[in-house]
């Protein structure tokens, strides 16, 4: 069970550090307002990573590794909209 849980907060974590490229694609598409994007980006962002930690806590250390896949997407999504900004 505890292998169970760690996953499932490993997963979800994974999942919320995808969340912010879906908002990103929607706002520049306007299907939403972006206003409020950059703070939802940051919460997805920081959920997932504290959920990929909390993983590696009660599970598996491979979730520690895990932690770097929002820090990635993070960079990866700051570098995109400065190249298509400027």
């Amino acid at each position: 069970m505890k292998g169970l849980s760690a996953n499932v907060f490993g997963w979800v974590g994974i999942v919320c550090s995808l969340v912010p490229w879906v908002l990103f694609i929607t706002a520049a598409a306007g299907w939403f307002d972006p206003g409020p994007w950059f703070t939802l980006t940051m919460l997805f962002f920081v959920t997932g990573i504290a959920l990929t930690l909390i993983a590696a806590a009660k599970g598996s250390r491979r979730w520690a590794l895990a932690a770097l896949f929002p820090l990635a997407s993070i960079f990866l999504l700051l570098a995109v909209l400065h190249y298509v900004l400027h």
